[in-house]
């Protein structure tokens, strides 16, 4: 499976049981579900173009316009689950779409590319990148906010060589 679906999953995604009665009795229902969240178009047509045809899925679109794609079948989250999450370029520039919250600042004195993170899962997903990306000589790092959020930076002269690297991959972002 392309690896651009895991790194979305890994920035946006959730995952829950529903506990729900059918009204008449005691017995309690546990519906799994999974769900993909964006409100770019493009987005959510990579999405289904990757989950429609090995997946069933479902969508709703709240009032704000974010729509949700749901796997909703135990079979389907297992399968989805089961697959290699493999950190490459697809993996990060997914990760970078879902994400949705990153800019070039280029008014500071260190120009730089910075993500901001505020889940321990993405943190340590971020973690995971810094690794891939030092490979390739592209150095980043972390730093603390006033309230406890982290952000994940990449200096702009390392951002140029990453965005090239991301070129065709991000599609929220014409590279």
């Amino acid at each position: 499976m392309n690896q651009w679906i895991y790194g979305i999953n890994d920035s946006e995604g959730c995952e829950w049981v529903n506990k729900r009665t059918n009204g008449t009795s005691e017995k309690v229902y546990h519906s799994p579900r999974m769900c993909l969240s964006n409100a770019n178009v493009a987005v959510l047509d990579k999405i289904r173009g990757i989950l429609n045809p090995d997946f069933n899925i479902r969508e709703y679109t709240n009032k704000r316009g974010v729509c949700n794609i749901f796997l909703n079948s135990q079979p389907d989250i297992a399968r989805f689950k089961s697959g290699k999450r493999k950190m490459n370029w697809d993996y990060i520039a997914g990760f970078i779409d879902g994400e949705g919250c990153w800019a070039i600042n280029k008014g500071y004195v260190r120009p730089q590319l910075t993500i901001h993170v505020s889940k321990q899962r993405e943190r340590l997903v971020c973690k995971k990148i810094a690794g891939f990306l030092s490979q390739y000589g592209i150095r980043s790092h972390f730093y603390n906010g006033k309230h406890g959020d982290v952000y994940f930076m990449v200096f702009v002269k390392q951002a140029d060589k990453l965005l090239r690297y991301l070129e065709g991959r991000l599609v929220r972002y014409a590279v």
